[in-house]
């Protein structure tokens, strides 16, 4: 994404995507860019490097797969959460089972929904963890 498209967004909810599926992690990226009150500041493909890009860029909103290579979603929440507890998480996963839902939670999610979930409902997540205090 280039650097002046994201200077001219700063007033948005800036998310990071993570996500180790090229063609889910653009259809998904589309969708983000094309939101009139959302900012993508990046994408990762694996939870190392959706640590380190969270580190770095603090983004407001963490899209996380939960079953990434490198290091899983749920122990890339724990250690955001850890090292900046103000970025907000949201599991996003394939795995309909409760318990993923709360292991992802007990790293720190405040969300987890999946991969089936409307594209508004998703949409309406992002801009609802940002709201809640």
């Amino acid at each position: 994404m280039p650097t002046s498209v994201a200077a001219t967004r700063t007033n948005r909810v800036r998310v990071l995507l993570a996500d180790d599926h090229p063609l889910l992690r653009k259809g998904i990226a589309d969708m983000l860019m094309e939101h009139p009150d959302l900012n993508l500041l990046g994408e990762a493909s694996n939870g190392q490097e959706a640590l380190d890009k969270a580190l770095d860029l603090q983004p407001d909103v963490v899209l996380m797969d939960v079953t990434m290579p490198v290091m899983d979603g749920i122990e890339a929440a724990r250690r955001i959460k850890e090292a900046a507890p103000g970025i907000r998480i949201i599991g996003l996963s394939m795995h309909e089972h409760e318990d993923m839902a709360v292991k992802m939670k007990e790293a720190g999610a405040s969300e987890y929904l999946t991969k089936t979930v409307p594209v508004d409902e998703l949409m309406s997540a992002i801009l609802g963890v940002c709201v809640r205090t």
